[in-house]
């Protein structure tokens, strides 16, 4: 799982409906959804603010942004919360399945 600090890295074009890479869309749709920089947020939550991407655009999105320095992600602590679309949308992660985003954005 990524560390805080740096920037993060780039994107693909690909898949994408407007406003830019997939991983920028990703990036500004968690904006939209945090409470607050740092705040966890469902990938589930973020793949649906970015629904002009396909679902493959978004997972190489996703597993790009998990190298970046400014990404977290972690699994879901209680898995009885879990639904159907939060074990189909999971990033795997440093042999981990993920659930949950936090970007660090200063």
């Amino acid at each position: 799982m990524g560390g805080r600090g740096g920037a993060g890295g780039g994107g693909s074009k690909g898949g994408g409906g407007g406003g830019g890479s997939v991983d920028d869309q990703l990036r500004a749709a968690y904006d939209k959804l945090a409470a607050h920089p740092d705040a966890w947020v469902k990938i589930t939550d973020l793949r649906q603010a970015v629904p002009g991407a396909t679902p493959e655009a978004l997972d190489a999105a996703l597993r790009r942004l998990s190298q970046a320095h400014d990404v977290d992600m972690m699994p879901e602590g209680n898995a009885k919360t879990l639904t159907a679309a939060d074990r189909r949308h999971a990033v795997p992660v440093g042999g981990q399945l993920a659930h949950l985003i936090a970007i660090n954005r200063h």
